[in-house]
């Protein structure tokens, strides 16, 4: 059984492909097999209280993090927040307690800062001890293009994980994930051609898909 067939066709049929057939779950992600099982393993057995995950545009960083408990998920754009906010009682209290919906209910929420690489060094500052603080009830996600706005005191407490392999393994990956959707779509090109795009623009698979989808016939 193909390894990318859980895929949701819920979004409306005229959207692009690259939302469509965004993964559902954190085994859909397209990751070298390695990366995978640490991110499965932290996943399952909560290993580490915040992950760091680094790397170019459209190479899975925020979908991976928004799938290790989608149910339990705190999504926050890092650009928008301040030090007026972070250090705020509506922010703690957003950190202090679990959802009682989770599904996952034996794992903490996910509080997720997107383009956390805009945080001003003073609220980077302010969030070292956050973490450890309320790391019994949340599990923070940093995701950014450029690793180096983030402080090393910051980084030293977090795993990083670096998105964008441009290993064999991860080109035929997004070959067959490529493969898959034309069939699945109905449509025509040779796998060749598939692999021209792939390496035009690996790792950015937000972009494979942007470009299959106006190519293919």
């Amino acid at each position: 059984m193909s390894q990318f067939l859980n895929y949701s066709h819920s979004i409306d049929d005229t959207c692009g492909w690259e939302n469509r057939y965004r993964p559902q779950s954190l085994e859909d992600v397209l990751l070298p097999a390695k990366e995978k099982r640490i991110l499965l393993s932290f996943r399952d057995k909560q290993k580490a209280s915040a992950l760091f995950f680094w790397g170019a545009a459209g190479t899975g960083k925020t979908t991976t993090g928004l799938l290790l408990n989608p149910d339990a998920t705190i999504h926050l754009n890092a650009s928008n927040m301040d030090y007026n906010f972070v250090s705020s009682p509506e922010f703690q209290g957003m950190l202090s307690s679990l959802p009682v919906t989770s599904t996952y209910r034996n794992r903490r929420q996910v509080v997720l800062l997107d383009e956390a690489d805009a945080l001003t060094e003073r609220v980077q500052q302010y969030l070292r001890p956050i973490l450890e603080e309320f790391s019994t009830y949340s599990w923070f996600v940093f995701v950014v293009n450029d690793k180096s706005r983030i402080i090393e005191p910051l980084r030293s407490r977090m795993f990083e994980m670096g998105f964008g392999f441009y290993d064999e393994e991860m080109n035929d990956l997004m070959v067959g994930r490529c493969m898959e959707i034309l069939e699945k779509e109905k449509r025509i090109m040779k796998e060749s051609e598939v692999r021209e795009i792939v390496r035009d623009y690996e790792p950015d698979m937000r972009q494979i898909l942007i470009q299959l989808q106006a190519r293919s016939s």
